[in-house]
């Protein structure tokens, strides 16, 4: 049996302190995973005591089928911190996914979502 993958990594992230209160920031990502295997090949005829049903070499291309992996992910966040005073931070955070499943078998992981969140921090 044989087993390959390839992963590839991108991303790039900025921050931009605008003014003494304010700064920026964005963050993009992208992922690319490929796996596979291949050469499954189990030959019971090796075993000490071969299980019953199993006297034949099973080669099986559906069996490598079910792990062969094509992920692919896109994501780009942005936001800002706004600082009021010496003790409140207004934080506020967006981001987009894409997820791209190229090599669905049993369940597809095609997908997006949009998220928005904000929080207050309070410095001590």
């Amino acid at each position: 049996m044989e087993y390959e993958t390839k992963a590839n990594t991108f991303f790039l992230n900025f921050l931009v302190p605008v003014n003494d209160k304010l700064e920026i920031f964005a963050n993009t990502m992208y992922y690319k995973g490929e796996a596979s295997i291949s050469g499954v090949n189990i030959d019971s005829s090796n075993l000490v005591k071969q299980p019953g049903g199993m006297d034949y070499p099973l080669y099986s291309d559906s069996l490598a089928g079910f792990s062969n992996i094509d992920l692919n992910r896109f994501a780009q966040s942005f936001g800002f911190n706004y600082q009021f005073n010496e003790m409140v931070i207004l934080d506020v955070l967006g981001e987009y996914d894409n997820f791209g499943d190229e090599d669905p078998y049993i369940i597809s992981y095609d997908g997006s979502r949009f998220f928005l969140q904000a929080g207050v921090a309070l410095l001590f």
